[in-house]
């Protein structure tokens, strides 16, 4: 049995959720979860085998401790706190935005005038953000969660980490109804192509808005709601959207619409979707089994993943009628893949 530490303080709730669901019962290795109470909070379920944790505690909570190596959620802040985690233990960094993680301190730096100043500054002066570069070094590998990307970049440091299954099926989806999840920002996805689009539709579609709406986004949507001709229907939010609600309209969709922009910023660095980095949406598809319409620029090879036509409706018509095979995500499948995968880092600890 190996021994090994999943960490995470900062963002990615549901990929620590996931991967706690996909080694329960592992017959190969024990893991143990330190978690900050930001993540615990979003966690429903295994509270029980947490170590809740903090920035300043975490290499206190791991003195005295033996582990075959430790996975690092995200280590996109902290850098003088990871930066002796990965002198102590042999550490693999799950990477969210590669342009980042290679990008040089000058631009780091320069970063830091252009927006979030106040933020910035506190990481550059008390998380230690000039060590960056060494943390990602010190590193044995970065993981990636989606072949794509690995496909892509040609990078040996990089090593796949499968961490989305299928969770929910519903065999019979809405086939006129549409879930656009994500926080509705325009920056992170066109919105103002979909007003549009969505005005000249001819069947009576419902569109769900996943996402809290605000400012300019909102407004856009109230607008749009007023405009539509009584065929058409739209929900949207100003507030966080409950679980609950979120799981219901995406089980009901028969496609997921997600016009992602074809490249984002990250701490002022532009990252390039499918390439840098992955949109959350393709989780989405897969843990709901839903086939989703994406940007042409937008690199995959999933069958169920489709680059957005002119005439998206008839698009979104033909989508529907469509079997995809999501067999490839089965929940067991996932949980050998990762458990191979976890095999191949400790020999690659060893070796190295």
């Amino acid at each position: 049995m190996r021994n090994i530490a999943y960490i995470e303080l900062d963002t990615h709730a549901e990929l620590a959720s996931g991967f706690m669901e996909l080694m329960r019962d592992s017959k190969n290795f024990h893991v143990d979860y330190y978690f900050s109470e930001k993540i615990v909070m979003r966690i429903s379920k295994h509270k029980n085998t947490i170590h809740l944790t903090s920035p300043e505690s975490l290499l206190k909570d791991l003195e005295n401790k033996h582990y075959d190596f430790v996975i690092l959620g995200t280590a996109h802040r902290y850098f003088n706190i990871f930066e002796q985690l990965t002198s102590l233990f042999p550490t693999y960094i799950i990477a969210h935005n590669l342009n980042f993680i290679k990008a040089p301190t000058s631009d780091i730096v320069r970063s830091i005038l252009k927006k979030d100043r106040i933020f910035r500054l506190k990481l550059l002066l008390k998380e230690g953000l000039l060590k960056k570069n060494k943390v990602y070094e010190n590193a044995k590998a970065l993981l990636v969660l989606n072949e794509n990307i690995l496909d892509y970049q040609n990078n040996p440091r990089l090593k796949l980490l499968p961490l989305f299954f299928t969770e929910y099926q519903n065999p019979e989806p809405n086939p006129l109804q549409v879930a656009i999840p994500g926080a509705v920002k325009q920056h992170r996805r066109n919105y103002k192509r979909i007003f549009n689009k969505i005005k000249s539709f001819q069947h009576p579609f419902s569109f769900y808005f996943l996402g809290k709406a605000e400012g300019k986004e909102l407004e856009g949507l109230q607008l749009l709601k007023k405009q539509l001709p009584k065929h058409l229907f739209i929900q949207y939010y100003d507030e966080h959207v409950s679980g609950n609600e979120f799981n219901q309209h995406i089980r009901n969709a028969s496609v997921l619409w997600c016009p992602i922009q074809e490249s984002t910023y990250f701490f002022g660095i532009k990252e390039i979707y499918g390439k840098t980095k992955i949109s959350g949406n393709v989780g989405d598809a897969i843990k709901y089994a839903t086939p989703i319409i994406l940007p042409k620029t937008y690199s995959s090879y999933y069958s169920f993943i489709f680059k957005e036509e002119k005439d998206i409706e008839s698009q979104i018509l033909s989508i529907k009628d469509k079997v995809y095979d999501f067999e490839n995500f089965n929940k067991i499948i996932v949980k050998e893949q990762l458990e191979l995968a976890l095999l191949e880092l400790t020999f690659h600890t060893t070796s190295n």
